[in-house]
């Protein structure tokens, strides 16, 4: 597990890594619009949930969801 503080140092470099990509853009109406979220929270250092370990309080975590499986577009992405 890589040790990232939950700072501004770790907020600067995810903002200097996000823009090294180009953002698309279109007008079409063909194309559905998309969006995703990266969710990065200060641990608390609660104990493990469903057998995930935890960072230690202050450190950085990342919050990954899985799409409802009954959803009509891209279920269980």
């Amino acid at each position: 597990m890589i040790d990232l503080h939950y700072d501004s140092k770790l907020r600067q470099h995810i903002s200097n890594n996000l823009q090294q990509f180009e953002r698309n853009s279109t007008t079409s109406t063909k194309n559905k619009k998309a969006a995703v979220a990266i969710t990065i929270v200060e641990s608390k250092g609660n104990p493990d949930i469903y057998g995930l370990r935890h960072p230690e309080p202050g450190k950085a975590a990342i919050i990954i969801t899985k799409r409802a499986a009954g959803l009509n577009k891209h279920a269980g992405q």
